[in-house]
């Protein structure tokens, strides 16, 4: 039955007896291509049109858009040619036919001629699906290629005009033609040599014609000459796009190390988000639909509309998707707003493709777009022909090779092969600039940058230093955040709107193994003009952001910071790290030394508008050199040595990134790490409510993250006071703590670290190793033991009291967990701080049993959920509780995921507490004499 609001479906009849009975093939074979969607390199359609085929396409059917119109019609006014026309001929498979036209991929028949196939020869012209053939040359059903002119079966291209996708006799105003090719040539990735042999990418007609047709574009692709990225073209809302993809790949992907020899005869092109005729412009093979691919030499015809500003839409080969993307065969098409114009950055030229440009909006602003690919199983070779991280067996399940950003990789092994001290590991001074794109700007120009996963199983996380921009791109009550977390065949729009200062800033993805094997780059914010960098204002004189520095009235908080080695211990049962690195507060420091009180965590308070000035000092054993260990593991590692400098990096504040980063970075001329017995001090200002910041040391990622190396600041209301939970002591470095503000209901906050792949010895000094215990080696992103502030209950200890799995959660039986146990009475407003700052990229989750919170905080239309999930290293979450605690009781929290995650000790318990009357009293005092104080 249709819905109530829907017009009633026709009835079927002989020729129309409804989908998928129209659709020529054969049960048990391969299917049949598109009706004159795809060409072959003679010029012909490969499948030509049945009757019944024909009778049931759309009134305005063209090639890649035969049973459903797929754009609106365009064209200003009505068509005169069109107007007025009565039938005067109609064919047997109810298709109409003007006096010498016929609109449809069908069949004309006029004076004295006669069309087969959907071809027509008159005087000196031939028309077959909209398609226009000379007395010279000779079709079938639909493809001519003479000099000048180009026809696809319904798509005339001719100097200045194009065919208008509703009526072949209308000129058409915005259907934009991209001709593009797919073609594998050797893709070298870095300096160091690593390279893809096998590379596969789209890349635009007009580029190989440009370098002299497709040989010549291959061999300076392989020497170089040319850097390949994944095909970024342009669209704006509103546009009718026509893809014509050719196919010219090797028929086989050769057996490699990697791969078994793999058949790849036909490709496809696989649009994401945009409309289309799903039957023929799918760019696969799904259920009773054409497949829509393209064998070699063979081109592909595919339309589609972009209905709205779509932005980040992503591409790819569908057809031999699993062999294909680890190649590289992906792009995007990015949908602007209606009106907007595309520019080079160099020069300010318009143009339709590639993965920078700057953006002119209708309004007159501007910003600057960069396209980022990341992807995974990246199957390189170093210099000499050697295989990089090679699975057991070609083709086995395990996960091969490394990874890459737009075919690029700057890894940091390779880098170390210098033996510099990782301190510097991302500096240009030292190294030079990375492979991966190095993404230019002026300070404070808006920067848009397109994220894309292009391949292939893990998740990553994209983390910018000295910058954030809000989760959604329109809502200003969205988050802000500095980091997103993706997968394959996502795409996120992180639209960066605030003003940043002159220098160099890091990007990179933040897992471990994402770093090591090369997943960063910098972002350039030139001080000075620069020739090959046109500003978006029209004058080259500009303003610059002055670095960020307090005012006369403004409010500085001091803090003293030490690092410190620490042998951690995570529970009763004795798991420890006894490598543990910390930053302790300096007033503590002899206390956690000596083991008068636990090691947690650094916390920072500071309040809305305040200025944050640190003093880090390294007090670091130059008798005992942080050590190197291979586990847990990561791709491709290499023996080294670890660095003894140490640093402060926060997200979201303002600082200036040349003095008060962190991080030694590019060309960036300042020292920025601690060596031992040093100070430095870092000035950052907290310019608004940003609640939890990750802070982390950018000394040595690889080897300092792991063993606990962190903290956070925590951006409190203006004017709050901080206390430790259930006193009034004052409590800037609380784990659990009470805030109150002028105007702001007081809440409890917990602080919350997220840990993930940290090196853990049991009691006896063994390595554990929870993911390893099914016996089948374990990816290195799943290596490493989990836990929460320095804290874990692992089941296995649990277990060996009492075996009952169902009572593992059970305080009666084991004891309460070595988590923090967070406490509130029923009712009180509660705020989680989650923070994911360590180690390992595998996505995780956190979940609160009993209680849900609002998705967006500040978003009244926001859902609520009841568990975060793809929570990976540089995100935070402040989660507030819906109603506040709950009923009185034990409540779990834990990671969603109980293998591994759960099981290897992220979870614990938040008890709450029913209020007494004697409390109530004490709270109501409390109120009381706060309200006094505060009115005076």
């Amino acid at each position: 039955m249709p819905l109530k609001d829907r017009e009633r479906p026709p009835k079927k009849d002989k020729l129309h007896p409804g989908y998928p009975n129209f659709i020529e093939g054969t049960v048990g074979e391969m299917p049949l291509q598109p009706p004159c969607g795809v060409i072959d390199r003679e010029g012909k359609v490969t499948n030509v049109p049945t009757e019944l085929e024909r009778a049931n396409f759309a009134e305005n059917a063209v090639p890649g858009a035969l049973y459903t119109e797929t754009c609106p019609c365009h064209t200003v006014g009505q068509c005169k040619k069109c107007s007025g026309y009565q039938s005067e001929y109609e064919d047997n498979s109810g298709m109409e036919i003007t006096a010498g036209y016929e609109t449809a991929c069908g069949t004309e028949e006029t004076q004295g001629y006669e069309t087969a196939c959907g071809t027509e020869r008159t005087q000196g012209y031939e028309t077959a699906c909209g398609t226009e053939i000379t007395t010279e040359y000779e079709t079938a059903c639909g493809m001519e290629m003479m000099a000048g002119y180009e026809t696809a079966c319904g798509a005339e291209i001719t100097a200045g005009y194009e065919e208008d996708c509703c009526c072949p006799h209308c000129k058409q105003e915005h259907v934009k033609v991209f001709e593009i090719a797919m073609v594998q040539a050797k893709i070298t990735y870095n300096s160091y040599g690593w390279h893809d042999p096998q590379g596969r990418f789209f890349v635009l007609k007009e580029e190989l014609e440009r370098h002299g047709g497709l040989e010549e574009y291959i061999r300076k692709v392989e020497q170089q000459k040319i850097k390949v990225e994944p095909l970024v073209i342009r669209a704006n809302a509103g546009d009718c796009i026509e893809l014509h993809t050719t196919n010219l790949l090797p028929e086989f992907i050769e057996e490699s190390a990697f791969q078994q020899r793999t058949r790849t005869d036909i490709a496809g092109h696989h649009v994401h988000l945009v409309k289309f005729d799903t039957i023929v412009s799918d760019g696969a093979a799904n259920g009773w639909n054409n497949i829509a691919g393209a064998r070699r030499y063979e081109t592909l015809i595919e339309r589609f509309f972009a209905d709205e500003e779509l932005q980040t839409v992503f591409f790819h080969d569908h057809l031999f998707a699993n062999s294909h993307q680890q190649h590289g065969l992906f792009g995007a098409l990015i949908i602007e707003e209606a009106g907007a114009t595309f520019h080079s950055p160099r020069d300010g030229k318009e143009i339709s493709f590639g993965s920078q440009a700057v953006i002119h909006r209708r309004n007159g602003t501007s910003f600057r777009e960069f396209a980022l690919f990341v992807h995974d199983f990246a199957l390189l070779f170093d210099k000499n022909g050697k295989p990089l991280n090679p699975p057991e067996v070609p083709g086995s399940h395990d996960d091969p090779g490394v990874m890459g950003i737009n075919y690029r990789a700057e890894p940091m092994r390779e880098r170390l092969k210098r033996e510099e001290d990782p301190a510097y590991i991302f500096s240009s001074i030292v190294h030079g600039d990375p492979a991966t794109p190095v993404l230019e700007t002026y300070p404070g120009d808006e920067l848009m940058f397109r994220l894309l996963d292009g391949a292939h199983e893990e998740q990553h996380s994209f983390n910018v230093t000295g910058m954030s921009w809000h989760k959604e791109r329109k809502d200003l009550h969205s988050p802000l955040a500095a980091s997103q977390t993706l997968g394959i065949s996502e795409a996120f729009n992180l639209n960066v709107t605030e003003t940043y200062g002159a220098g160099d800033y890091l990007y990179y993805f933040g897992g471990i193994d994402d770093a090591w094997l090369g997943l960063w780059g910098i972002i350039r914010a030139h001080e000075k003009y620069r020739k090959h960098l046109k500003p978006l204002c029209k004058k080259k004189e500009r303003i610059l952001p002055l670095p960020p520095c307090p005012g006369k009235n403004d409010i500085i908080r001091h803090y003293e910071v030490a690092a410190i080695q620490k042998d951690l211990v995570y529970n009763r049962y004795g798991d420890h790290d006894p490598n543990g690195l910390v930053f302790v507060p300096l007033e503590d420091l002899d206390m956690v030394l000596a083991g008068k009180c636990p090691a947690k965590p650094l916390i920072l308070r500071a309040n809305a508008g305040d200025w944050i000035e640190v003093t880090l000092h390294n007090a670091l054993n130059i008798e005992q050199p942080v050590p190197y260990f291979d586990y847990p593991k990561v791709p491709l590692d290499k023996k080294h040595t670890p660095s003894m400098r140490v640093s402060l990096n926060p997200q979201f504040l303002q600082y200036d990134p040349v003095s008060d980063s962190g991080i030694n970075v590019g060309y960036n001329p300042k020292e920025q790490t601690v060596g031992i017995g040093e100070s430095k001090k870092y000035l950052w200002r907290a310019d608004r409510e940003y609640g939890g910041c990750i802070l982390q040391s950018f000394g040595d990622m690889r080897n300092h993250r792991y063993h606990g190396l962190f903290g956070a600041v925590i951006v409190e209301p203006p004017g709050a006071e901080w206390y430790r939970n259930f006193t009034r002591k004052k409590g800037s470095h609380a784990e659990q703590a009470v805030i109150t503000a002028p105007g702001v209901e007081s809440f409890r906050e917990y602080v919350l670290f997220i840990q993930n792949g940290i090196r853990l010895l049991d009691a006896e000094g063994n390595l554990i190793q929870t993911a390893a215990q099914d016996g089948e080696p374990v990816d290195a992103e799943d290596t490493g033991e989990k836990g929460y502030n320095y804290r874990s209950e692992r089941f296995a200890n649990r277990l060996r009291k009492d075996k009952r799995i169902e009572k593992v959660f059970s305080s009666k039986i084991h004891g309460d967990p070595a988590t923090p146990l967070l406490k509130a009475y029923s009712g009180d407003r509660v705020i989680f701080r989650t923070l994911m700052p360590a180690d390992k990229p595998r996505n995780t989750s956190f979940a609160v049993h009993g209680h849900m919170w609002r998705e967006q905080p500040k978003d009244a239309l926001s859902r609520n959920i009841p568990l975060q999930g793809a929570i990976s290293v540089g995100n935070k979450f402040d989660m507030e509780m819906e109603d506040g605690a709950g009923c009185p009781g034990d409540y779990l929290y834990r990671s969603g995921s109980f293998k591994w995650d759960v099981e290897s000790g992220m979870w614990g318990v938040f008890i709450v507490v029913k209020r007494s009357i004697g409390c109530r009293c004490r709270e109501t005092c409390r109120k009381i004499k706060d309200s006094i104080c505060q009115g005076n």
